[in-house]
């Protein structure tokens, strides 16, 4: 088949296309609007989960824990807990600080003005075993933190221990409620838009049964009689494309407004990019152009 040939035949079925979307506008939008919230969605669930994953990243860096040596502790049984925490892989330095060392450590964290007045010998300190984690966090590596903070707690001569990371399981418990509600409304949306594309070709084939079958009948090929079908999809795929990037520009722009707001923190707020234009477009291509196949195998079956 030559180009001039090939150009004739998409542009017959495009014309059929649109001539179609006209006689069932209702069913169109449908689908397409339901296309175009099941991209947005999933394309909002992977810039949180990715955003969380920065957040736990930026708290990793930073995780610790502090043990506070009791009365009754040892040299030898310090000495020992340090090599055993260190030995630790989810365990990235340990330092001894002595009771000095650790008043020294708490005043230079206090202000002058919370100090002012205040006796020397009235800050309670005592010597201190610092804890420093690795820094890669997920929830896997917390709960063996934890573990060992558990551990550390129960050995001689220690009279407590200090990790506050109440924080973490609040972030990881979030990015799970987004990543089974995004996933299940994304999913719910995506197979409410393959249903109203399959509907709409379906409802295109069975108005044009007896053209179909007089093209047959003369010997048209099957990609011939069902171009038009694929057609209806593609166009509706790429009207859900487009009307998810116009969703995911209405939520860039209030990403953006909060940026202002917090301007201090080290996240990513920007939404839309060449992968998410590109993600709705290909994506609402691909799953208009599934749900036509569907619709046309069952009909020629």
């Amino acid at each position: 088949m030559n180009a001039g040939a090939l150009a004739d035949r998409a542009r017959i079925a495009a014309r059929d296309a649109a001539r179609h979307l006209l006689r069932s506008p209702l069913v169109a939008l449908s689908a397409a609007l339901a296309l175009a919230v099941s991209l947005s969605v999933l394309a909002l669930l992977v810039f949180t989960l990715s955003n969380t994953g920065d957040v736990l990243d930026d708290i990793a860096r930073d995780l610790s824990a502090t043990v506070y040596l009791g009365d009754d502790a040892t040299r030898e049984g310090v000495d020992a807990l340090i090599q055993s925490t260190a030995a630790d892989p989810q365990v990235a330095e340990v330092t001894f600080r002595t009771e000095e060392q650790e008043k020294a450590r708490i005043v230079d964290l206090l202000s002058a003005d919370l100090l002012t007045g205040v006796d020397d010998a009235a800050i309670p300190t005592q010597p201190v075993v610092h804890v420093r984690f690795a820094p890669e966090l997920d929830e896997a590596s917390f709960t063996r933190m934890r573990e060992l903070t558990e551990r550390l707690a129960a050995a001689d001569g220690v009279a407590s221990v200090g990790f506050e990371a109440e924080h973490v399981r609040v972030i990881f418990a979030i990015g799970d409620l987004v990543r089974l509600t995004g996933s299940i409304l994304g999913f719910a949306a995506l197979i409410v838009g393959l249903f109203f594309v399959a509907l709409l070709v379906r409802v295109g084939l069975d108005r044009r049964a007896d053209e179909i079958a007089m093209l047959r009948a003369v010997g048209a090929t099957e990609a011939y009689v069902y171009a038009p079908m694929y057609a209806t999809g593609a166009l509706v795929g790429v009207a859900g494309g487009v009307l998810a990037i116009v969703i995911s520009l209405l939520v860039d722009g209030r990403l953006a407004a909060l940026a202002e707001t917090a301007p201090n923190v080290s996240l990513r707020f920007d939404l839309v990019g060449p992968g998410l234009v590109a993600w709705c477009v290909l994506g609402g291509l691909g799953l208009a152009l599934a749900g036509a196949f569907f619709s046309v195998r069952r009909h020629r079956s």
